[in-house]
């Protein structure tokens, strides 16, 4: 019987209540949802093309001098990235010794390969 008479009174309350009633209740936060519809409606402002970065250089395999070892190092050919006129990033590298000993060697900014001793 409850449930009779709450379905009665939503009911009689739906078509009793004028809709401009409801939807000045509801408008505020249609007005916000609006808002936000617009404010994310427009276009991005233009972004400028990253710098033009110099490109990759190759280093072949090269035996190289290091200090405390008695013979030269194998040095993998590998990848540099150029920074400035006289300075590269040079990745991590593995070298070998020809007793088949491994010397690591971490990645850090270098002078070009053709201007230093060590890789």
């Amino acid at each position: 019987m409850r449930s009779i008479v709450l379905t009665a009174v939503l009911v009689a309350w739906v078509l009793l209540v004028p809709r401009d009633a409801l939807g000045h209740a509801i408008r505020p936060a249609g007005d916000a949802i609006d808002h936000l519809r617009d404010a994310g409606s427009h276009p991005l402002p233009a972004v400028p093309p990253p710098p033009a970065s110099p490109r990759p250089v190759w280093v072949p395999d090269r035996y190289v001098g290091v200090p405390g070892m008695s013979a030269d190092v194998l040095v993998p050919g590998h990848w540099e990235q150029p920074l400035s006129n006289h300075e590269v990033y040079a990745p991590p590298l593995t070298g070998r010794t020809p007793e088949g000993g491994i010397v690591n060697f971490p990645a850090q900014s270098r002078p070009p390969a053709e201007e230093r001793p060590a890789p």
